[in-house]
């Protein structure tokens, strides 16, 4: 039976759907950071210009990861704060860490980055996912025990910490190139 918490709707066990998405969402901004060095290294990255903030990554990026990054909007006027929409690689060329994720109707994901003086970006750590139309609080639920799953059974695969470790002391993008290497294995 489910019941109505100030943190949503709330399963059997207490757990709210924000609780699981931010047990999802913690993990993916790691790898979207880690996707963003290596869009970098390959000649994409971040612009900021009166339009707004724009995201550049290489078709080998979004493709690995299985999001592309679209439109950008300003939080609040005046502020150098963006919403980012990331929306899922349609159809996919390849198998990539969403589609193992979520499967054939994937959510979009949406994360906030701040602009400093219009030239360090940083992710302010809030983010969502933006579900199917019609997906209802079941289907949702669903989809996130199965991305969990999912995410806990790659995390252990390839040595998440470890590969995280490795990506603040060398090369920024090595949880990118160690999730991608897991994902081609697994297919």
């Amino acid at each position: 039976m489910e019941m109505v918490s100030e943190g949503g709707i709330e399963d059997d066990s207490g757990v709210t759907l924000k609780d699981r998405e931010f047990e999802l969402l913690l993990p993916i901004g790691a790898l979207i950071s880690s996707a963003n060095n290596k869009a970098s290294e390959l000649g994409g990255g971040f612009r900021v210009d009166q339009t707004g903030l724009e995201l550049i990554w290489p078709t080998e990026v979004a493709d690995d990861i299985g999001l592309s990054p679209s439109a950008s909007k300003m939080v609040r006027a005046g502020s150098d704060t963006y919403r980012l929409l990331f929306k899922p690689v349609a159809p996919p060329a390849k198998p990539s860490y969403w589609a193992a994720l979520f499967g054939k109707e994937p959510p979009s994901l949406v994360m906030e980055y701040a602009a400093d003086d219009r030239h360090l970006i940083n992710h302010t750590h809030e983010a969502w996912l933006v579900w199917p139309w019609h997906f209802d609080t079941e289907d949702q639920r669903s989809a996130l025990d199965t991305a969990l799953a999912v995410h806990a059974d790659l995390s252990e695969a390839l040595g998440w910490f470890a590969a995280s470790q490795r990506a603040v002391e060398g090369s920024r993008a090595e949880l990118f190139d160690a999730i991608t290497r897991q994902i081609a294995t697994r297919q």
